[in-house]
């Protein structure tokens, strides 16, 4: 299994918005400036899938742009997100193509699917789970199996019992660490340090962090603790 860090960063960071691409087909999120850098570097064309976290504007505002891409290449693109927010990606679509808009749900280039429902692909089995970020409603997190593999994906998200209860017996968790110090909104520092503590066995590759949350995972030193930049890939066996 292969997951390519497409972004690493949080909306204020110097790097890319953090979304990942696993073995070539399959998104988490799509944030802003996503479809540039998928094309740039040949990515966008296997895509089959997209899972979306939850509907803040760093975890969706270039859907429009992947889905018009498949429009003009008439393919189907599936992209997996809560039922009750399926309604948001269709009004991002008519804000940013409201010429095309009909066309594209005539031509039925998208097929949305309902996240409460695990989904199986080629040797993946991936299914969320609910997180908490703030006030936000509907925020998830998605869990990959692969083999006797178990990789937990938080999106953004706080302490919380699904989270805690997913980690347990988890290889890799790709989690949030916008803050040095975690609140009711995003994990820090400080729990990527309990975690590490805690469990073991756990590998943990930060993600959506911030400049100064960055800063101090880089300074800290751990066998379980893996820096990923923009771009690099993380190979699960």
């Amino acid at each position: 299994m292969n997951i390519k860090f497409i972004g690493t960063g949080s909306m204020i960071s110097n790097d890319n918005q953090a979304a990942y691409l696993v073995n070539d087909s399959i998104m988490v999120d799509f944030p802003q400036g996503t479809m540039k850098i998928l094309k740039k570097n040949n990515l966008n064309e296997n895509i089959k899938y997209i899972f979306i976290t939850h509907t803040h504007a760093d975890h969706f505002f270039d859907l429009p742009f992947i889905i018009l891409d498949f429009y003009q290449r008439k393919q189907k693109l599936n992209i997996v997100i809560c039922k009750k927010d399926k309604k948001k990606v269709l009004k991002l679509l008519k804000l940013g193509f409201p010429g095309l808009f009909y066309k594209i749900l005539l031509d039925k280039t998208i097929n949305f699917i309902d996240n409460k429902w695990p989904i199986k692909t080629n040797n993946l089995t991936i299914k969320s789970y609910k997180t908490i970020h703030g006030v936000k409603k509907n925020c998830f997190g998605y869990i990959f199996k692969y083999n006797d593999k178990k990789i937990v994906f938080t999106g953004d998200t706080t302490i919380c019992d699904n989270l805690l209860e997913n980690i347990k017996d988890a290889d890799y968790l790709i989690c949030d660490v916008t803050n040095k110090i975690g609140n009711n909104f995003h994990l820090g520092v400080d729990d990527v340090k309990t975690f590490l503590k805690e469990y073991k066995n756990l590998k943990i590759i930060p993600s959506h962090m911030g400049k100064n949350s960055k800063k101090e995972l880089l300074n800290f030193k751990n066998q379980n603790l893996i820096i990923k930049e923009d771009l690099q890939d993380l190979i699960v066996k």
